[in-house]
């Protein structure tokens, strides 16, 4: 299967162009998750769409999360599981992710806190899509 994505990726990510930059992806597999072909998958589409995508790998720590997402200034994180066992691990990568968030704003960063500060919410309102939250880096 790895070797079918091989053949795939120059196709699908052959789209991208510099000038169409869209955000940054950190994108990985949930703590205790080893499957991730669907999460390659749709990290090449978003490559090819003009995200830069940043891959953590498989059975990602929530911590790994929260670094990359720092250091990268990520605007969309996304965290894939296939087995319902490793749902909690996602729920402790959001967490995490909240917990990163917020004490940024605790530690006097501007940016952050003036983020905070709008009058939109940084998380999406229960109408819109289950499962789908929004934080503001």
């Amino acid at each position: 299967m790895y070797a079918g994505l091989d053949l795939l990726k120059p196709l699908i990510t052959a789209a991208a162009n510099a000038a169409d930059y869209l955000g940054t992806v950190v994108i990985g597999t949930a703590q205790g998750d080893l499957h991730d072909i669907g999460k390659n998958l749709v990290a090449m589409m978003l490559e090819g769409a003009g995200f830069k995508v940043v891959n953590l790998g498989r059975d990602v720590a929530p911590e790994k999360f929260v670094a990359a997402v720092e250091e990268h200034s990520a605007t969309i994180v996304g965290i894939s599981a296939l087995m319902t066992t490793t749902m909690p691990a996602m729920k402790r990568t959001i967490d995490a992710l909240d917990q990163g968030r917020a004490a940024r704003a605790r530690e006097g960063d501007d940016r952050a806190a003036r983020r905070s500060a709008r009058p939109s919410p940084t998380r999406s309102a229960p109408t819109a899509t289950p499962g789908i939250r929004r934080w503001r880096w």
